[in-house]
């Protein structure tokens, strides 16, 4: 059963790899057609931030503890960075609420109270777990790792776009603000299955640093 589980894992992996090759391809290709869906609040951005919503929401579900609270955590702060409430309806419902959560996020306490969360999780956590699934070459980890790479590419376009526009030809510059809204989706869209992933991961122990010692049972 684990090899099994796990070839369905690395067919997961490839799959999203291939998806991912052609979307960014289909980028850069037509750049013109996917243009209209990279704006603000467009499919693309609407996807990113529904699949980590889901990703957080799965996260919360699946990985108990204080220790663990850091990744749905990150994965809601991650979307909420993807939602911008000036591309709703003012007197809607969603505005509303994106506005408070950022009118929260700035408090000081707030920030603080999170970033403890944070570090508390990644130390505790996030160290140990991430060398167990290293060590046991965990798919859920592998595919975070390129998921993760994908938004620090994104990032990199991003940053370019922003202190380089001036001097890119259009051309290049759609392509690039493009190509890094894809990237980003596609960081979502993975995090969210490596999450999915490293739940089942963990219900069968694959990491030890969360698990518990089992009582010994009476033979009697």
């Amino acid at each position: 059963m684990p090899h099994e589980h796990a070839g369905n894992g690395r067919l997961i992996l490839w799959a999203w790899a291939l998806v991912s090759l052609v979307l960014v391809g289909l980028c850069i290709l037509f750049p013109s057609r996917i243009a209209p869906h990279a704006q603000e609040g467009g499919v693309i951005e609407t996807v990113a931030a529904l699949t980590l919503i889901c990703a957080g929401i799965a996260a919360f579900a699946g990985f108990k503890g204080f220790a663990r609270l850091y990744i749905p955590l990150g994965c809601f702060l991650l979307a909420e960075r993807e939602l911008d409430s000036d591309t709703f309806d003012e007197n809607g419902l969603i505005h509303g609420l994106l506005t408070m959560i950022d009118a929260v996020l700035d408090q000081t306490a707030v920030r603080l109270c999170i970033l403890l969360i944070l570090l508390c999780g990644v130390a505790w956590h996030g160290g140990a777990a991430a060398w167990q699934a290293w060590k046991r070459r965990s798919v859920a980890f592998r595919l975070f790792l390129v998921a993760g790479s994908m938004a620090a590419v994104a990032q990199g376009f991003e940053e370019l776009v922003e202190f380089r526009s001036a001097g890119l030809a259009r051309e290049y510059y759609v392509r690039l603000f493009i190509v890094e809204e894809m990237l980003e989706m596609l960081f979502s869209v993975g995090l969210f299955i490596a999450v999915l992933m490293g739940w089942r991961e963990t219900n069968r122990r694959y990491f030890a640093h969360d698990t518990a010692a089992e009582p010994a049972r009476d033979p009697s």
